[in-house]
């Protein structure tokens, strides 16, 4: 069998495999009440929790829970509300965060976070042979939710905000690559009436 040849049964295969798993999606979605959309993440925001190209599921939440710290939200970029945003929430109404050279404060307590290791960053765009910053990998928590962050951990990263409380109905956002990222640090909360829901399944990775 030519080259070319393979090639093109590897592509029907992952072609094939990725219809199945969106399927097997679909059913998994409708089985919880949840509204299916698939959204196919380019941007390296939220790095190193969903990966580029990565794909997955936004479920409503008002049919099903509150929303908490340590939630995905997808929603509406409050300045442009043409463009989603993918983030994680870091404060919700009436909290008060406060963040001093990179460490985060909520109504007063430090977020701690666990030293994982080094993290090898590629910026959007470069390719297999592109540009690649070593960066630091922490594991922090909250609300629950146990996720990894990245940061540059330089001088020119460390950056001081707050203390702010969070406004009714309005929630602070952070991306989990958190020194190349733009978000409530630099634009606000983000007002209920612009999300479009919590990220759930993002896991399925397209190929």
């Amino acid at each position: 069998m030519s080259t070319s040849a393979t090639t093109k049964t590897i592509n029907l295969k992952s072609a094939v495999i990725m219809a199945a798993a969106s399927l097997l999606l679909l059913q998994a979605s409708y089985s919880y009440g949840w509204d299916p959309v698939f959204v196919s993440k380019k941007s390296g925001s939220m790095l190193p929790t969903i990966k580029q190209g990565s794909m997955f599921v936004i479920g409503h939440p008002g049919r099903y829970s509150k929303i908490s710290s340590g939630d995905m939200l997808a929603f509406f970029y409050p300045k442009n509300i043409k463009e989603t945003f993918i983030d994680r929430v870091v404060a919700t109404p009436g909290e008060v965060i406060k963040i001093n050279g990179n460490t985060l404060y909520i109504n007063g307590n430090l977020i701690p976070q666990k030293y994982i290791g080094t993290f090898n960053y590629r910026p959007e765009g470069q390719g297999a042979e592109g540009m690649v910053i070593p960066t630091k990998e922490y594991e922090q928590e909250l609300g629950g939710h146990h996720f990894h962050i990245i940061e540059f951990d330089t001088p020119e990263a460390q950056m001081n905000f707050g203390p702010y409380k969070v406004p009714n109905d309005c929630y602070f956002v952070m991306g989990d690559n958190r020194d190349n990222v733009n978000d409530s640090r630099f634009w606000g909360c983000v007002p209920k009436q612009n999300i479009l829901g919590k990220i759930h399944l993002y896991k399925l990775k397209k190929q």
